[in-house]
């Protein structure tokens, strides 16, 4: 994911801030305080692409903590479609992950059995399910200069 996400921003013509890469357990909590981080750099992110749906809860969790919304401050994106994604509103990126865990394990017993123990990739299907999390780019920074850290309230212009 994160590969993806560089080569994404590569292919977009765009550098890589190593301050946008905030670590976190995967977790609620991991993506609270990875999304706090964020928000904490001196220029935050319009939009955040999180690693799986857990933390982007966590994330999407701190943007309401400090009296932000998904898209109308940050535009957020998670990974899996848990459950829960459709009732939060989150976009996010669905794949089959019993099926995928399956593909995996038996790609790897083949390893295992052959000689040559030869190793061979396979692409998962995945499917966008864009929901009220995210909005087009191009929009103003909701920042208007400002810096959010420590407010309890979205920066206003």
């Amino acid at each position: 994911r994160r590969e993806g996400y560089l080569a994404g921003l590569t292919d977009a013509g765009l550098e890589m801030r190593p301050e946008y890469l905030a670590a976190g357990e995967f977790s609620v909590q991991g993506g609270r305080g990875a999304m706090a981080a964020l928000l904490d750099t001196n220029e935050p992110p319009t939009a955040v692409f999180v690693m799986s749906d857990e933390l982007a809860f966590g994330a999407l969790n701190e943007l309401w903590r400090r009296g932000l919304n998904a898209p109308e401050d940050v535009s957020l994106i998670g990974v899996d479609d848990h459950e829960f994604s459709e009732v939060v509103g989150l976009t996010t990126i669905h794949q089959e992950v019993s099926r995928h865990g399956a593909m995996a394990a038996s790609i790897l017993l083949e390893a295992l059995q052959s000689a040559g123990g030869e190793l061979r990739h396979h692409l998962a299907a995945t499917e966008l399910k864009q929901r009220s999390t995210t909005a087009p780019p191009g929009r103003s920074s909701p920042w208007s200069g400002q810096h959010p850290k420590g407010l309890g309230q979205r920066a206003t212009s």
